[in-house]
């Protein structure tokens, strides 16, 4: 499944020499994708809040250390994981040739090895520490990234929906780590995240879908050159996710700093969804991309300011 190819080959046995501990250091770091991880811990973090002020108006700070710790770990062993299974496909990429496999600085079995241990460590670190309903989840949130979205990538179109669901998992695991269950309040917020995904990740497939297409994966920007249902998919989850993003605050999961931030925060990712669907260029696709980003921490902000000034 991992054959080689003839560019890949030197790196295998024989990287190139890194000169200090430092480099070395940083280019692990740099596997894990810490930035990811740490968009994966805000979402573990909402979880695990909302789930607490849900029951009991109470934060259990032990619980939740614990629970970042093992969510972090296999958060980062999941991208060492994911940078080890699509190393082939990153030397053929502009955006991902210098990763740390493809450039040489580490070799695919160091990064193998990297990925396997801290994933699991997370999970059992959750299973010891947290509870066994988290180490589940987290369990299937690594199994479903590396085992099913990540081939699927190279093989339909639906990728990026199937991607979304692992994607939207941190939020249960936090969500269940306060509570010991899995109430509406956690699936509707593991659906807003869900939703997120698909404009954010969509207008990135469109800025370097020629990219994916030298790299073989088989995006729907790659599918359909158009955009055509490229700009379907952006309007319908976009208008998906400002109408599920308010139901929290109909069912008194928040208040009124909630909605009206993130009504806000939605309407301005619809409108930028719009302007992409009817232009598909890579500026308007930017512009999204960069609305999407800010998505998260105002989310983030609103439901802090929400629940502990208002």
């Amino acid at each position: 499944m991992w054959r080689m190819s003839k560019v890949m080959a030197t790196s295998i046995g024989f990287a190139k020499p890194i000169n200090s501990y430092r480099e070395r250091l940083m280019a692990y770091l740099e596997v894990t994708k810490p930035t990811i991880t740490f968009m994966v811990l805000i979402s573990v973090f909402l979880g695990y809040f909302l789930g607490s002020f849900s029951v009991s108006q109470s934060f259990d700070y032990f619980v939740f250390l614990h629970l970042i710790i093992g969510s972090a770990f296999a958060s980062a062993g999941v991208g060492a994981l994911n940078e080890f299974v699509e190393y082939e496909s990153d030397s053929k990429m502009k955006r991902t040739k210098n990763r740390p496999i493809p450039s040489g600085k580490l070799t695919p079995q160091s990064v193998l090895f990297l990925g396997l241990a801290i994933s699991i460590f997370g999970i059992i670190y959750h299973a010891i520490m947290v509870s066994t309903l988290v180490s589940l989840l987290s369990l299937f949130t690594v199994a479903s990234y590396i085992l099913i979205y990540t081939p699927l990538k190279k093989r339909t179109e639906w990728n990026t929906l199937i991607g979304a669901v692992p994607g939207a998992l941190p939020p249960l695991g936090g969500w269940a780590a306060a509570t010991g269950s899995l109430e509406l309040g956690a699936w509707i917020v593991a659906g807003i995240l869900f939703l997120w995904q698909l404009p954010h990740f969509l207008a990135i497939a469109w800025i370097y879908r020629k990219d994916y297409q030298r790299g073989g994966f088989r995006m729907l920007t790659v599918v359909d050159p158009s955009g055509k249902r490229v700009a379907r998919h952006l309007l319908v989850s976009s208008l998906a996710l400002l109408i599920l993003s308010i139901i929290p605050s109909l069912i008194n999961l928040t208040g009124m700093v909630y909605l009206t931030g993130v009504g806000i925060m939605g309407v301005l990712l619809l409108w930028f969804s719009i302007r992409t669907a009817f232009l598909m260029t890579n500026i308007e696709a930017h512009r999204l991309l960069l609305a999407s980003i800010a998505y998260l921490p105002v989310l983030l902000g609103v439901i802090l300011l929400d629940n502990l000034i208002f």
